[in-house]
């Protein structure tokens, strides 16, 4: 929304916008679709050749979507478009000049990506002319209001519906952490438009969002887990199965049956984990 805002409020207004998300295509495809082809330049290119997104933007802007995903041999040919404002196609000899504005937006650290030698340094600081840091949705829920209403009228023009929030769900979504940002507010929003059966999404809204929330609590203690050892990440999973027995099971002899395990096991492991069955052992 930034980047066509931007572009909106620039003397390109009356030019193309041209957004591209660079993790979305594979590295030839998508060297392909930024710098054009001629016909017969790879194996199932077009019988008169194409051009590229930089051309199609001329006089315009480009917006490069999840620039840090860029593979580093597409990176060198995009290093060397920004420098000499011209592309060639694949496939071509004759250079193509390009006049367009440059929008390069990512949820990475670009600079830790350069670290780890993922990402050009040359390309960062050609790319660092004016730099916007926009804080996770989770920071600004004054936000979410302006948010979800623009995306739900979207959604409701795109599918013929007339869909919509309440103040409850709102504040429900205001609640939401929103690890997934703007685009997860999206796919949300996206979701209930097209599978609500009511008006009122409130119903179906507390559903996805209580899905999202479990789903993002099972994948922090799966990531908390893996900071762990293997000896820890054992022990805090053979006392969470030992917990589960013990809930099911008023007996060690009831929880070795349960576990498919002899009776002294047990006791070792829940001597081992300071554990104890509610009754004495039978």
């Amino acid at each position: 929304m930034i980047a066509r805002f931007i572009h909106k409020n620039s003397q390109r207004v009356n030019n193309p916008f041209i957004p591209i998300n660079c993790a979305a295509l594979p590295e030839s495809l998508l060297e392909a679709e930024l710098f054009g082809f001629e016909k017969g330049a790879f194996t199932g290119a077009g019988a008169k050749g194409k051009i590229g997104l930089f051309e199609l933007a001329q006089n315009g802007t480009i917006l490069l979507d999840e620039i840090g995903e860029l593979p580093l041999s597409v990176q060198a040919k995009l290093l060397k478009c920004l420098e000499e404002h011209e592309v060639r196609h694949l496939g071509g000899l004759e250079p193509i000049k390009i006049n367009c504005a440059i929008v390069a937006a990512t949820n990475r650290d670009l600079m830790a990506r350069v670290k780890e030698k993922k990402f050009r340094e040359d390309l960062y600081h050609r790319l660092n002319a004016f730099n916007i840091q926009m804080p996770p949705l989770r920071d600004r829920p004054e936000d979410i209001v302006e948010l979800a209403n623009f995306y739900l009228k979207e959604y409701n023009r795109e599918f013929g519906m007339q869909k919509r929030l309440s103040l409850n769900a709102i504040n429900k979504l205001q609640k939401y952490s929103f690890p997934g940002n703007v685009r997860e507010l999206k796919n949300i929003l996206k979701h209930a438009v097209v599978m609500g059966e009511d008006n009122l999404l409130d119903d179906i809204l507390a559903d996805v969002l209580e899905s999202a929330a479990n789903r993002d609590s099972r994948l922090a203690s799966l990531n908390e887990k893996r900071s762990l050892g293997l000896e820890e990440q054992l022990r805090l999973d053979e006392r969470s199965i030992l917990e589960h027995a013990m809930r099911r099971c008023k007996t060690t002899r009831k929880m070795a049956e349960y576990l498919k395990t002899s009776q002294s096991r047990i006791a070792r492991m829940l001597k081992k984990h300071q554990l104890s069955t509610r009754s004495q052992p039978s």
